[in-house]
């Protein structure tokens, strides 16, 4: 036969029988499936609003094992009739696809000229579609940054680890030509390994107290009571206060918090020291007083004498870090950690488990007309590509 054309605007709703049919080995074992990827031009709101509009709810098979969820393998699926063709159309994550089962003696569909006719019809049936499209939910998706400052966080950490600085061999001073041939390598090496602990020491001390924030922020956006989220002035109230005194009325504001806290907690305390280290880093406040470096002896102002056996370089090296010290920026990631986890211990258990999710997304969904967050994409990706020929 010649190349098949499935025509939109023929199809129709598949008698029972004949969709039950497709998933009936003993009696689709003579057909052929010819599968189709729809290309970026056909968009999943276009397609499913057309079908929608024309077909009503999906009927297809998958729609009896979602899950009430956005963590399914199939989202949708319509199963139609075309001619002698039964059509099942599927929207996964990845993609939308259709598969054609088509009688033995019949050719491939020519999907090229589907294409166009779709978007032919997409244009013919808009104001139905337009009509379908305005019941549903709209979301736009979001960054969360405190999940991206805890990927980036728990990096830097681990390299900083890696690093190990405290068991770094420092160069020795040249004690011949040899030697001093092969120090500025030696030295240049040291120093590279120095300067990158150094920077990463300062900006996880910078980061950890704005990681720790973000999750008050988003539990505050999560939960607020109805009548602070309504109140855009007393929410943003709320947003705007002393962190300490944020942290102590969110049981008062937020909806979910079986406990609260006082301010007596251990891990509270060692937060707010840490973000008081990091206002004095912040604002460039020094104090040499509290320097941890060696003391250095001069006579007559420019002869330099040191209490230990080392010169200059050693000096320098060894106590580039005396005040950015990678076991205190380690630290202050776990009082940020801390925080967290002491925020989350005052949750009520279910809703804890809804947070804990939450806090896990790199994006996040805002409903507009609402101003309510969710998550509204996939947990787990899972793919499939059905056996058969692919357009």
């Amino acid at each position: 036969m010649s190349v098949m054309i499935i025509d939109p605007r023929e199809w129709v709703l598949p008698a029972p029988e004949a969709a039950l049919a497709v998933f009936d080995p003993k009696k689709s074992g003579q057909k052929r499936r010819e599968t189709w990827i729809l290309p970026h031009s056909i968009s999943a709101v276009d397609l499913y609003s057309y079908l929608k509009h024309r077909f009503g709810e999906p009927n297809g098979f998958a729609m009896a094992l979602r899950s009430p969820s956005v963590d399914n393998l199939i989202h949708w699926n319509y199963t139609l009739a075309s001619g002698t063709a039964i059509l099942d159309i599927r929207g996964l994550d990845l993609r939308n696809e259709l598969t054609a089962i088509l009688p033995p003696d019949v050719e491939a569909p020519d999907w090229s000229k589907l294409e166009g006719l779709l978007l032919k019809e997409f244009q013919a049936k808009r104001a139905g579609m337009a009509e379908v499209c305005r019941t549903f939910e709209r979301w736009r998706l979001f960054v969360n940054p405190h999940e991206v400052l805890r990927v980036k966080l728990e990096s830097q950490v681990k390299r900083l680890r890696e690093l190990n600085i405290r068991n770094v061999d420092l160069p020795k001073d040249p004690r011949s030509a040899e030697d001093a041939r092969a120090f500025p390598e030696k030295l240049s090496k040291c120093q590279a390994v120095f300067q990158e602990a150094m920077t990463l020491c300062v900006d996880i001390q910078l980061s950890a107290p704005v990681f720790a924030e973000s999750a008050v922020n988003l539990l505050l956006l999560l939960l607020a009571k109805p009548e602070v989220r309504a109140d855009k002035r007393m929410f943003e109230d709320q947003c705007r206060r002393n962190l300490d005194v944020r942290v102590k009325g969110l049981h008062l504001v937020c909806e979910g918090f079986a406990g609260r806290v006082d301010g007596s907690e251990e891990p509270f305390k060692e937060f707010l020291r840490m973000v008081n280290r990091r206002n004095d880093r912040l604002h460039g406040n020094v104090d040499p007083a509290k320097s941890k470096g060696h003391e250095v002896y001069f006579d007559h102002r420019f002869i330099p004498l040191f209490t230990q056996a080392q010169g200059f370089t050693q000096l320098a090296l060894e106590h580039a870090l005396a005040d950015v010290d990678p076991d205190a920026a380690i630290r202050d990631w776990d009082a940020a950690r801390g925080l967290v986890d002491l925020l989350l211990s005052k949750l009520d258990g279910r809703v804890r488990r809804g947070i804990e999710g939450a806090l896990k997304q790199q994006q996040l969904g805002y409903r507009a007309d609402t101003g309510i967050i969710g998550v509204i994409l996939p947990q787990v990706r899972v793919d499939i590509f059905p056996a058969g020929g692919s357009g």
